[in-house]
């Protein structure tokens, strides 16, 4: 966790794999469910499989709680996939 200015910032990372390995191209769209509200991005994974996005938690907008992120990623060939973390702003 990074602390700037009383905001969190957080480095969401998402890696798609498959039967032989990292999925490069794999579209991802991140969820960022507050207490508040709802927002997205979205990334596309390297070569490495990994595509990440960065989101700043400011509570007095985003108010305190559970934060949910989903990540689901999809590539024509190859099956979807998804994942989801949470995490608590004070």
């Amino acid at each position: 966790m990074i602390v700037i200015g009383g905001m969190f910032v957080g480095l969401f990372t998402a890696t798609e794999a498959g039967a032989v390995g990292a999925v490069a191209s794999a579209a991802v769209h991140f969820t960022v469910t507050t207490p508040l509200r709802t927002l997205g991005c979205d990334a596309t994974t390297g070569n490495d499989g990994a595509a990440s996005c960065t989101y700043k938690v400011n509570t007095k907008r985003d108010g305190v709680g559970t934060f949910v992120v989903d990540a689901p990623a999809s590539k024509a060939g190859y099956t979807d996939g998804t994942g989801t973390t949470t995490f608590i702003a004070q």
